[in-house]
């Protein structure tokens, strides 16, 4: 495969960026910052779509977010590739999430033609094109100098590609997932104390059922107990009833007590039906008022509370409007209070300045004198001497009263500023900074009108209260006719009036059932004979072996029915013995066949890591045979290096000591490194895909550059390289080598 042209249309800091490269050996330099990440960063979003491939759900990586165009809404652009002599290009758009796979020669979209496509994996162009996933690709075919170290995730999925290698005869198996597989399986089976997992769940459900058998099995020894019992008592009664004849005297006796009782119960109701008419007779509301009042009267309620609520609420909005109208004539007040003895203060400041000019034309005044008084006195003339001297005196005395006059007016000054600043927590400044910096605060126009707003507010509120006021006094009057027609004082609630309209009407529909049940009663019964059955003379032995039969009937009977209520509640019970005694066997078979699962995914993991450990040591000497060649080469001495089957390395020092990769120098490690990721491409991948390195010769120096750059130059034969790097010493190296290659400077 051959990188033909890169279009970076907007993406990071490229706007319509076009970038050509040529087969072989390309270099391209860049100082830091020049975009040389951006560039490979294009080339893997391009063919991966920056999704995480092993989500289940579409999600970006980081990068995504990292590569938004610097300008402009647009996130798109495209790369044209040759491969197996066909050209392709890849277009794809970042932000609505979609790509397209052109032929070149016909410039058609080939991507529903190939195979394994679907329209939702953003990676699929790479994995198509590569046979690799995303994170592969950016760790082998990308080398970096800061990433040169592998990954354990990458280490195996290595792995698993040598394994792919290795075993030709099972092309398509891969050690990698089919291990990833088995212990996914595994893990989904679980542990016996996984809750959460089948095992787990299974072994967790099968003990809460053992001890719940536990329980149920004093159940079933108490029901065939009562099965036992029930019966026997049934027996008891068949012999009670053969005993029991139906002769004259006991029929007598029955007819007599069903008649007495029906006498009672006749008597009952109409004592009872009489105290309900009463009630009904002296009942207030149904009688005196009509349904229409009592839903007018249930409406004032309604009316009551939304004027209670109407009242709370403008009082509310009331108080808050008069705490505002409060504020503002407080601040009123308290700026014009600020604004005076402000203006105090800056009168006497403008006084202070005005007697300092006095004073300071003063003294420019009394030069005159001075002179005269220095001229008379080295000339000898008396009477100018005097005079001067006059003069010079009374400018002398004028300046000392000046200047006590100006003391005690500076004196009043700071008195009066420091008074101001303490009264209202100024900052400690001078008189010249307060005058300057703090002008006092006058009541606006907008405060004034503010303060007419709310008074006019207020006078509205209380308009709408009064109304209010009216309003609650008119329903309440109402509402007290109403109650006293119906004999009540305190205003009832809406519950309250409910609960007694529903009452008067439930003794009605009382009264009603009492007089059909009534009815009934005299009907059904004939209670002329009663007085002909309390009339007979019932022979006493008759009467007491009847009661008596009669008595152990009935507790016969009690107990049958207390032993088939509880059979009645235990066979729900056994039920349940059952079906969990069923589920604990279900169970058991459930557990052992996830148990013997278990054993075969294990059985089968050693058995694939045992495959993997011999297909290794296929690969293993033939890379530590090429580290100690190439290394050597590179060290100018013989070295020894080998590496393990997890890519652990070692080498031999003078003492014939192997050594840990941790005690070689960083610029030894990195060399290494990049001869592994040559070895496993080489060894991998057989289709000549692109190479990438990026500032991954940084810790290499000159002499081993060189060597690394001429087999950079072997491998350019056969497989396109991008080498991009911040130094010019790569192409320096080139041009002494006569080494063929493509240059672009960033």
């Amino acid at each position: 495969m051959k990188i033909v042209e890169l279009n970076l249309i907007d993406f990071g800091k490229f706007h319509n960026q076009i970038i050509d490269f040529s087969t072989g050996l390309n270099v391209l330099y860049g100082e830091n910052e020049s975009g040389k990440t951006t560039i490979f960063k294009f080339i893997e979003g391009i063919f991966y779509g920056f999704a995480k491939s092993y989500l289940r759900t579409l999600r970006t990586t980081a990068d995504y977010d990292k590569y938004m165009p610097w300008e402009g809404r647009n996130y798109r652009g495209s790369i044209l590739f040759e491969t197996n002599s066909n050209k392709y290009r890849i277009y794809r758009d970042f932000i609505s999430k979609e790509y397209y796979i052109y032929d070149e020669t016909t410039g058609t979209d080939i991507s529903p033609e190939l195979e394994g496509y679907s329209r939702s994996n953003l990676s699929f162009p790479g994995e198509f094109f590569f046979g690799i996933g995303s994170e592969l690709f950016s760790k082998v075919f990308v080398i970096q100098e800061d990433l040169l170290s592998m990954e354990d995730q990458t280490k195996e999925i290595l792995q698993d590609q040598l394994t792919q290698h290795s075993a030709q005869a099972l092309e398509s198996f891969s050690a990698y997932s089919s291990l990833q597989y088995l212990v996914n399986l595994k893990n989904e089976i679980g542990t016996t104390k996984a809750k959460k997992k089948p095992l787990g769940s299974l072994h967790h459900e099968r003990e809460n059922l053992l001890k719940e058998l536990e329980s149920l099995e004093d159940i079933r020894k108490e029901y065939k107990i009562s099965i036992s019992q029930l019966r026997a008592l049934e027996e008891e009664r068949e012999l009670l009833e053969k005993e029991f004849s139906l002769s004259q005297t006991q029929a007598l006796f029955e007819e007599r007590s069903r008649l007495e009782s029906a006498m009672n119960m006749k008597n009952n109701l109409n004592n009872e039906i009489k105290s309900l008419e009463l009630e009904i007779k002296t009942s207030h509301l149904l009688n005196t008022v009509s349904d229409e009042e009592i839903d007018q009267y249930i409406s004032n309620l309604h009316s009551l509370d939304r004027i209670k609520n109407d009242y709370d609420r403008i009082s509310t909005a009331k108080k808050e409007s008069f705490q505002r109208l409060k504020k503002l004539h407080s601040e009123f007040h308290l700026n014009k209070d600020v604004e005076n003895r402000y203006k105090e203060i800056e009168k006497r400041y403008v006084k202070n300045k005005k007697l300092s000019k006095r004073i300071q034309y003063i003294f420019f005044f009394s030069i005159l004198p001075l002179l005269m008084f220095l001229y008379s006195y080295y000339s000898g003339q008396i009477n100018v001497f005097y005079i001067s001297l006059v003069l010079l005196a009374a400018v002398i005395l004028a300046v000392l009263l000046l200047f006590s006059a100006q003391k005690k007016l500076k004196d009043e000054i700071k008195q009066k500023t420091k008074s101001l600043v303490m009264d209202y927590d100024l900052p400690k400044l001078s008189t010249k900074e307060l005058l300057q910096n703090y002008m006092p605060l006058h009541t606006d126009a907008s405060s004034t009108s503010e303060y007419t707003l709310i008074q006019e507010q207020i006078e509205d509120y209380d308009l709408r209260i009064d109304y209010l006021i009216r309003q609650e006094d008119e329903k309440t009057e109402e509402l007290r006719a109403f109650l006293f027609k119906i004999d009540k004082v305190d205003i009832l609630t809406f519950e309250e009036l409910e609960n007694l309209k529903n009452r008067e009407k439930s003794i009605i529909e009382t009264c009603i059932q009492k007089k059909s049940l009534l009815k009934q009663v005299e009907s059904e019964f004939d209670f002329t004979r009663l007085n002909y059955l309390r009339d007979l003379k019932l022979e006493k032995k008759d009467v007491e072996k009847f009661e008596t039969i009669n008595e152990k009937v009935r507790d016969n009977s009690t107990k049958i029915s207390a032993l088939k209520e509880r059979i009645s509640f235990l066979e729900p019970k056994l039920e349940q013995l059952l079906e969990s005694t069923e589920r604990v066997e279900e169970l058991n078979v459930k557990i052992e066949y996830y148990n013997d699962r278990r054993k075969g995914i294990e059985l089968a993991i050693e058995s694939i890591n045992l495959a993997k450990n011999n297909i290794y040591k296929n690969y293993i000497p033939r890379i530590n045979k090429m580290l100690s060649t190439l290394m050597s080469e590179l060290r100018g001495e013989g070295a020894v290096f080998k590496m393990g089957d997890q890519f652990n390395l070692s080498f031999l020092n003078s003492s014939d000591k192997y050594i840990s990769e941790e005690s070689l120098s960083s610029g030894t490690f990195d060399q290494i490194m990049i001869l592994i990721r040559l070895f496993l491409i080489e060894e991998i991948f057989k289709d000549e895909f692109p190479l990438i390195l990026d500032d991954a010769f940084i810790r290499t120096d000159q002499r081993r550059l060189g060597i690394l750059l001429d087999y950079l130059a072997e491998i350019s034969d056969y497989r396109q390289i991008l080498l991009f790097t911040c130094q010019q010493r790569e192409k320096e190296l080139l041009d002494n080598k006569n080494i063929e290659y493509h240059y672009m400077n960033l």
